[in-house]
Formats: C-alpha cells, structure tokens, sequence
C-alpha cells in the first residue's frame, strides 16, 4: 500500500519524518516522488487497509460511501491539538468576545462581511461536528455518524 501527497508539497522528501511522524514507524519513503510505502502492518485485505487508515489518519467527519481519510501536518509553529479541541478553542474564544467585547461582532450581521460568512461557517460546523467528535471520544474512536 502506498500513501500519495500531493506534487507542491516541493520539499516532502526531506521534510516528511518531521511533518508526518504517526507514519515514521510504519512506513518508507518510496524511491521517487512524494510517496511513502506503507510496511507494518502487513497489508493483505481491504480490512487490514481500513484498520491502518484508523490507526493512522483522519476519517472524515461527513458520512460517505467511500471513506475519504485524512493526515494533519505537524508544524514546529502551531502546536498540534486534537480534532475536537480546535472547536472547543474557537468556541470559547467566540464566546469571549460575545461577552466581553460585543462592539466587535457588529459586522457580523451584515451578510455581506467576511467574518459573517466565517463566524456562520463556524457556527454550522461546531453545531455538527462538535458533539459527533465528542461521541467518538466517548466510544474509543469507534465512528459513528448521525
């Protein structure tokens, strides 16, 4: 099984143990381009394939028929938190700013502002995908969509 990222990732080769380290132990860098080969476990079945993507990656949040999974990218700059806190630290943040500095979202009701498109985009995916990933926690990561 391969892992294939994308060609403007320009300097991946020398940088992937760094940026993806969930994968240093599993897999190799193939001898060209920007593809790891996965070795441990042994793939053999689409099951092993499935449960290497849940050990590995990110499944996506939105109920598909083929499973779209995801990596996150480690930087040196921005400390890497689960799925679940990014949500829990901009709600809180939001709700900060509701209530100590509400001058500040005045813009917000005019739909033509973009940080009324983003604090709504905010609002409609906390809504949704918060408590799915609170439920997933709560059952060992097992993926349960509603």
């Amino acid at each position: 099984m391969t892992l294939v990222f994308p060609p403007w990732m320009k300097d991946f080769r020398s940088t992937w143990l760094t940026d993806f380290p969930k994968l240093v132990e599993c897999s190799e860098l193939h001898t060209d381009g920007n593809i790891l080969r996965v070795l441990k476990p042994q793939i053999e079945s689409e099951a092993d394939i499935e449960r290497f993507c849940a050990e590995h990656l990110e499944p996506s949040l939105v109920y598909r028929d083929l499973n779209v999974w995801s990596l996150i990218r480690n930087t040196e700059t921005i400390p890497l938190l689960s799925r679940p806190a990014y949500y829990f630290v901009s709600l809180f943040i939001l709700a900060s700013i509701v209530r100590y500095e509400p001058e500040l979202l005045s813009d917000v009701v005019n739909p033509d502002a973009q940080i009324s498109w983003f604090v709504q985009r905010l609002l409609a995916n906390t809504e949704r995908f918060f408590p799915q990933l609170m439920i997933w926690w709560l059952n060992n990561n097992q993926q349960i969509y509603f």
